[in-house]
């Protein structure tokens, strides 16, 4: 039993750089569900799915163009659900310590996929749409801090999770 677990703990570690069309990619992905399980909260499942997020959009860069699109899809799939379960976190706790580490993710986020519009230029469509999500997600942070303040109330709920009207 030991000797089996040592063998899956390999392959999962082994298959940390896998990317789309590796053979341990599935592996990878299988390893990051599992991860999300494990999380324990919806706040850690949802800084879990915002890494998840970095490693697409470093995959972006390494895969055929023609994967391209379905690697950004995913990522954004990921700041979907990590925004979704961060924003509801904040909403929940009445803390914007949440909403700290979604902005901060948007920083760093934005300047990485403006600096791959230099790299992709055949994918230049798909990186518009994921600056456009990171866009409607900062402007989400930025309304939920008002919520969060008083400003605003939240009676909605919609893809990125609670929506205030303010």
């Amino acid at each position: 039993m030991a000797v089996g677990a040592l063998t899956l703990s390999g392959v999962s570690v082994a298959s940390t750089d896998a990317i789309p069309g590796d053979a341990l990619y599935s592996v990878k992905r299988t390893s990051e569900q599992a991860q999300l399980v494990l999380a324990g909260s919806d706040a850690n499942r949802g800084q879990l799915h915002l890494e998840f997020a970095r490693s697409r959009l470093v995959e972006a860069s390494l895969v055929e163009p023609g994967a391209v699109d379905a690697v950004f899809a995913a990522m954004d799939a990921e700041v979907t659900a990590g925004a979704r379960m961060l924003f509801s976190t904040a909403i929940q706790r009445g803390d914007g310590s949440a909403l700290d580490a979604i902005e901060a993710f948007v920083k760093q986020q934005r300047t990485d996929l403006t600096r791959l519009r230099l790299e992709l230029p055949h994918a230049d469509e798909q990186l518009r749409r994921s600056l456009d999500l990171l866009q409607d997600v900062e402007t989400r942070a930025n309304l939920l801090r008002a919520a969060l303040l008083g400003a605003c109330s939240v009676t909605q709920v919609d893809q990125l999770g609670p929506s205030p009207v303010c």
